[in-house]
């Protein structure tokens, strides 16, 4: 598993070099809307609190073609998620007909995993390890969080064929070695995880 941390170190040395570039960048967004954005989701949160909602994660908002979204993510538990998103949306009303609301549901449990796995850095590891490593062939690297057990989808850039086999046994084995080993992967080493590698013709080879 030394190989995944190895090339993550690599990854972020590389990233190092671009990060003023893309800081500077960031810095042209436009700061009217960014604190238009704040104080809607203020009034959200507070709508909320006022009436006993939860969220189960902090409010995201991103520009799509038809405007300005916001996902709210709550609970399973919570079953007033129709008259949570007609007041959030008269709220968002206030602002112009550009602006969406969107009310997502999470298993607790779930989301308890999910913040585990993001606080140690486990997706970004994993990723970029993979992805740095050439005699991987890693294609694409995603994680599901939908449920348990937490899927952890890795695609190669090459065919099914016995060498794709083989590679995809020493991915497996990386990966559990540094899940179960890895020094950063203590606290999430209970909780339940399925690999699935597939080929680029969409076999899959474990």
């Amino acid at each position: 598993y030394m190989k995944l941390v190895h090339y993550y170190h690599i990854y972020r040395q590389m990233g190092a070099e671009f990060n003023k570039e893309e800081e500077q960048s960031q810095i042209v967004a436009n700061t009217l809307l960014k604190e238009k954005i704040l104080e809607i989701q203020d009034k959200m949160e507070k709508y909320m609190d006022n009436n006993g909602y939860v969220l189960a994660k902090p409010i995201q908002n991103f520009e799509s073609p038809s405007g300005l979204e916001f996902t709210v993510t709550i609970p399973t538990t919570e079953k007033r998620k129709e008259e949570l998103v007609k007041g959030l949306t008269e709220i968002t009303s206030e602002y112009g007909d550009n602006l969406k609301v969107v009310v997502e549901q999470v298993d607790e449990t779930v989301q308890e995993v999910e913040n585990r796995w993001r606080a140690n850095g486990i997706p970004s590891i994993l990723g970029s390890g993979l992805m740095e490593n050439e005699d991987y062939k890693v294609d694409t690297f995603s994680f599901s969080f939908d449920s348990l057990p937490v899927k952890l989808i890795v695609r190669l850039s090459i065919n099914s064929s016995s060498n794709a086999e083989a590679i995809a046994n020493e991915i497996e084995d990386e990966i559990n070695l540094f899940l179960k080993h890895d020094n950063q992967t203590k606290n999430v080493r209970n909780d339940p995880y399925e690999i699935v590698i597939y080929s680029k013709d969409k076999t899959q080879l474990n």
